[in-house]
């Protein structure tokens, strides 16, 4: 079970915090494109801290639940994926306009070539990005860093229409990508810090349930005790990992995460990425806009080939 909710992750997402930009004026290098995979067992080479980095993004389109799209798009179930390789450098995209959300300050998000999604009646289409035009920015959290997750904010603008059934984005729509990231040491204060929220939550609701199995008195209290300790649990995932508590065998470190580690520019340790949310830009009330989440998407580090 993952204990997080759209409503819960929403402050992650948005809020203002401190921003830590790269440094254009440093020297940096771009490596070629390279073979997907995990990460190397050989020791990793010195890098430039400002070096491109280079990942595959995969994108996982369709409804996710409890969500603002209209309610016919994504009503199906069906999902709309596809993979893009994409090149993170700290140079600045040269702009006016200031993003919904990232603002300013952004650095550039290559697609390093065009994708191929499967349609509803089987054929291949082509979904193709504007070239050089997405932008990245992380937002380290306020204070004392001591865990709490950075946020990454990305985003690319579509070349072409994109459609299977009633999943569908039309040309020109910007497609943004959240994520939560730690740096190496920071992920395992992270599962550190967790744990205590987790044991604390199944404590609580282990006492519950045999209280409420025993019919004991007084066990309109444990549920508000339960409820108290489940929502200081669903708080500390907006800044801590997003773990699949159903596992007993969990053993609190980071190798058993899903995620993968990388370079990324602006630090020579690698970062991991938490992918959250692919969301859009629409319309409310004919007033105002606000972002809607239009499903799910995945990063794994682009690593050099050997030899």
């Amino acid at each position: 079970m993952k204990v997080y909710g759209i409503c819960t992750i929403a402050p992650l997402l948005l809020s203002s915090a401190f921003v830590l930009p790269p440094h254009p004026s440093l020297s940096r290098q771009s490596s070629p494109l390279l073979a997907v995979g995990g990460q190397s067992t050989q020791q990793r080479p010195e890098r430039l801290v400002w070096a491109s980095s280079q990942w595959k993004f995969t994108f996982n389109l369709g409804r996710e639940p409890d969500t603002l799209m209209d309610g016919d798009w994504g009503a199906a179930g069906g999902r709309l994926i596809f993979d893009l390789p994409v090149e993170a450098s700290s140079d600045e995209l040269p702009t006016d306009k200031e993003d919904a959300m990232l603002k300013r300050n952004a650095c550039r998000l290559n697609p390093l070539s065009n994708s191929i999604y499967g349609t509803k009646e089987g054929e291949e289409k082509e979904v193709a990005f504007v070239p050089g035009g997405g932008e990245w920015k992380i937002q380290l959290p306020k204070g004392i860093v001591d865990g709490k997750a950075g946020k990454l904010m990305c985003y690319f603008d579509l070349k072409t229409s994109i459609r299977k059934g009633d999943i569908f984005l039309d040309k020109g729509e910007r497609i943004y990508l959240t994520a939560k990231c730690w740096r190496e040491r920071e992920l395992d204060r992270a599962l550190v810090r967790l744990k205590p929220y987790q044991q604390n939550y199944r404590q609580r609701e282990e006492k519950m349930i045999k209280a409420l199995e025993d019919e004991s008195y007084g066990y309109e209290r444990l549920i508000i005790d339960r409820d108290n300790a489940l929502r200081e649990y669903q708080d500390a995932n907006i800044y801590f990992p997003t773990i699949d508590d159903d596992d007993p065998e969990f053993s609190w470190t980071k190798e058993e995460l899903e995620w993968q580690e990388g370079d990324w520019p602006g630090d020579v340790e690698c970062i991991t990425i938490e992918p959250l949310f692919l969301m859009v830009r629409r319309m409310k009330f004919f007033v105002k806009e606000e972002f809607h989440v239009v499903g799910t998407w995945a990063a794994a580090p682009i690593l050099e080939e050997e030899g």
